[in-house]
């Protein structure tokens, strides 16, 4: 073997690294590669992710942020009751109930009387007032408290001014119940 094959056989060798580096060049331009891209809320216009783009359990509570979802995001009629877990929406209990309580009170000629009227145990006192006949006076109708807790009775004063009238007044007071 000569050297002039030795020579050869490295000009093809080299001749053939060239056209491999070459071919590779090409590739890596010809071939692209895809980048798994980020997608973020703001390249998501509203209404393009669709129930049927989410995975069964995809979005839980723990991905929401408190106020996220607003009443205004809900269309009306899509929740129902099974949609919603117990205790999730407080009950709120029952809308307050009111009745009257009234009190006869007999009322001789030239007397004085005060009445007070109570509403039963855990109910306040929303108004209350006073019937009695035209001859008859009022010196007061008013809440038993004037501070800033609600009132539990309502006080009634009344005087018989007349020489022959003896008769009743009746004395209220409008209760309201909170109880559910």
């Amino acid at each position: 073997m000569s050297i002039s094959y030795f020579l050869r056989k490295r000009q093809i060798t080299s001749n053939l690294l060239l056209a491999i580096m070459a071919l590779t060049t090409i590739s890596a331009l010809l071939v692209p590669t895809y980048a798994v891209p980020t997608i973020r809320s703001g390249d998501i216009f509203d209404g393009e992710v669709k129930t049927a783009d989410l995975a069964n359990g995809a979005v839980t509570t723990a991905k929401i942020k408190d106020g996220e979802v607003t009443s205004a995001d809900i269309k009306d009629k899509t929740i129902q009751a099974g949609d919603i877990a117990d205790g999730v929406i407080p009950s709120g209990g029952t809308q307050p109930t009111t009745h009257v309580v009234t009190k006869l009170v007999n009322l001789t000629p030239h007397l004085l009387t005060t009445t007070t009227i109570s509403c039963p145990d855990g109910e306040i006192a929303t108004g209350g007032g006073f019937r009695a006949p035209l001859e008859f006076v009022t010196y007061e109708s008013h809440p038993t408290s004037s501070s800033a807790q609600p009132a539990e009775a309502w006080v009634v004063g009344v005087w018989n001014p007349t020489d022959d009238i003896d008769d009743d007044y009746e004395a209220f007071v409008k209760c309201m119940d909170f109880t559910p």
